[in-house]
């Protein structure tokens, strides 16, 4: 005899302290493999949503008779030439900002001094107390009086040191940029054969595969309404960046209002690096602080009312998800893999809200509007 749950008249089963520690360990586990395996799932999860998001240009191309391997490759090679277009097109202002580096220090410097009136801030006055304490105690106890490491390293060791650092980051990026592209690639030649495989994967069962052919068509259409959102949302600030640009009067406005569009796909970040570099950009042309400060704090307000605000909303109303559980995202992700966490962090909370509509209705609803 049945209960009106359909259980048979036997009551559930009660959680117990052990069941809980369980789960604590098994998200700890979790979470230990997501960090350690970075370097593979990122160039995965990277593939796959740009696979997602050039299939329908893909299959655009189908409808016109283009081979589908073809079409894949047409279009990742026109992002391709499209990306070293952007890059080369910066690459006399970035060289002119390197070669003016010197300068830039000492007119910075020459400013801060004029800006201060000569005179030791109070950090300085304090540091200064503290080293008179010092030779006050080593006289008082008849200790050698302390000196500064003779071994300290310079300011051009920690140039090289960072430049070195920065090349080498940037030549991972680029080799999983290329994993990742020869995985799009892949996954747009195959068409519907990796789905239809799928299908076969989770059983005979009809109601497994129509879960399964909702929750990826939920994903497809996630992840384009997400890059749609965003690929709009940068080119407003880019243009936004440019025009302030331009009004102060800075040169090549343009050129660095589409580098803050495109730094702005890494959030936070993105709109930071955009502020400095356009700081530097200003303070190199019109060597004073105020411009470079408008620059920058305009830069970033841009980010902040475009992109973090604007963007957030927008995200939420085409994904259905609250602004919370966007941002938490942003903040998990972020935390777990750094740069390219703040990239895929909506696309795989998107990702995780479309199957749990489906497999834990309570977790999508949290996740939801």
């Amino acid at each position: 005899m049945s209960d009106a749950n359909g259980n048979g008249g036997i009551p559930p089963r009660r959680w117990r302290p052990a069941d809980y520690a369980l789960v604590v360990v098994a998200a700890a586990v979790a979470l230990a493999c997501l960090a350690l395996a970075r370097a593979f799932l990122i160039p995965l999860a990277v593939g796959i949503f740009a696979a997602y998001t050039l299939r329908p240009v893909v299959s655009a191309l189908e409808r016109i008779r283009v081979p589908r391997a073809a079409g894949a490759a047409v279009v990742l090679l026109a992002l391709t030439v499209l990306a070293g277009a952007g890059g080369y097109s910066l690459r006399d202002d970035a060289n002119d900002a390197i070669r003016a580096l010197p300068e830039a220090a000492r007119k910075l410097r020459n400013a801060l001094r004029v800006a201060t009136g000569a005179q030791a801030g109070p950090i300085a006055q304090v540091q200064r107390a503290a080293n008179e304490l010092e030779r006050a105690a080593a006289e008082t106890t008849g200790a050698a009086a302390p000196r500064a490491p003779a071994n300290e390293p310079s300011l051009a060791r920690d140039a090289r040191r960072f430049l070195l650092e920065w090349t080498y980051g940037a030549l991972a990026v680029g080799g999983q940029l290329a994993v990742a592209a020869l995985l799009a690639f892949l996954l747009l030649a195959a068409g519907d054969s990796f789905r239809r495989k799928l299908m076969h994967f989770v059983g005979p069962s009809l109601a497994r595969k129509r879960v399964t052919i909702g929750v990826l068509d939920e994903i497809d259409a996630q992840i384009q309404r997400y890059m749609l959102v965003t690929v709009a949302t940068n080119a407003a600030i880019a243009v936004a960046v440019a025009a302030l640009a331009a009004a102060i009067g800075l040169e090549n406005s343009l050129v660095w209002g589409m580098a803050a569009g495109v730094a702005h796909f890494v959030p936070f970040a993105g709109a930071a690096a955009a502020a400095a570099g356009l700081a530097l950009a200003g303070f190199l042309q019109f060597g004073t602080l105020g411009v470079a400060a408008a620059l920058a704090l305009g830069t970033i307000a841009i980010a902040t009312g475009l992109g973090f605000v604007g963007q957030t909303w927008l995200q939420g109303r085409a994904s259905q998800m609250n602004a919370v559980a966007i941002f938490v995202g942003l903040m998990f992700w972020g935390w777990l893999w750094g740069a390219w966490g703040l990239v895929l962090a909506v696309p795989l909370v998107a990702a995780a809200k479309a199957v749990a509509d489906r497999v834990a209705p309570p977790l999508g609803a949290l996740l939801g509007r």
